[in-house]
């Protein structure tokens, strides 16, 4: 049989039914369209989703830990507490998703769109987010030990003052970051105050 025609009767599977808790471990899932799927509790550990459209996708609770994401389409998906550890996302775009109390330590997150994403309360212990775009962002509760955020854009995020040291918070403030009860800097940004 075709490993072509398996994967393509995958995405249709994926895509007409639910596959909560479905384990597609290692799937090879290469530009698959699987927007607006509902992988609820699916295991994708170690999958191939170079490419993919997983937009609007629901990954509540997800296995992705070990993933290949790299320039997926994630925007607007639901990974609360989903499960992206040491998971290959350079490049991916993940503006609009929530992503509250997703575990993503030690993942590559280099280059990566996180506009407007909601990062409430995530472990990026050791996370690479170098020249990740973080503008407009929740980061409230983060854990960040031994993250790297060299050259992100961190512009109108907001942030609040625990686990971040004096040196990497006045770091953030001075590239235009919001934190919790700190006085407004270069400008009024009460319009990103109130929109949060």
């Amino acid at each position: 049989m075709n490993p072509n025609n398996n994967k393509w009767s995958l995405i249709q599977e994926i895509v007409s039914q639910s596959v909560k808790g479905r384990d597609l471990t290692r799937a090879k899932l290469i530009r698959a369209n699987l927007s607006h799927a509902n992988l609820r509790g699916a295991d994708l550990s170690l999958a191939n989703l170079i490419r993919a459209d997983l937009s609007h996708a629901k990954l509540i609770r997800a296995d992705l830990s070990l993933a290949n994401l790299i320039r997926a389409n994630l925007s607007h998906a639901k990974l609360i507490r989903a499960n992206l550890s040491h998971a290959d996302l350079r490049g991916t775009n993940l503006s609009g998703a929530d992503l509250s109390r997703t575990n993503l330590r030690g993942a590559n997150l280099s280059g990566a769109k996180l506009i407007r994403a909601d990062l409430i309360d995530v472990n990026l212990n050791g996370a690479d987010l170098s020249g990740a775009n973080l503008s407009h962002a929740d980061l409230i509760g983060v854990n960040l030990n031994d993250a790297d955020l060299s050259g992100s854009k961190v512009k109108n995020s907001f942030w609040s003052n625990s686990g971040i040291s004096d040196l990497l918070r006045q770091d953030l403030l001075d590239r235009g970051a919001i934190f919790e009860n700190s006085p407004l800097q270069e400008g009024d940004r009460s319009a990103v105050l109130i929109s949060l």
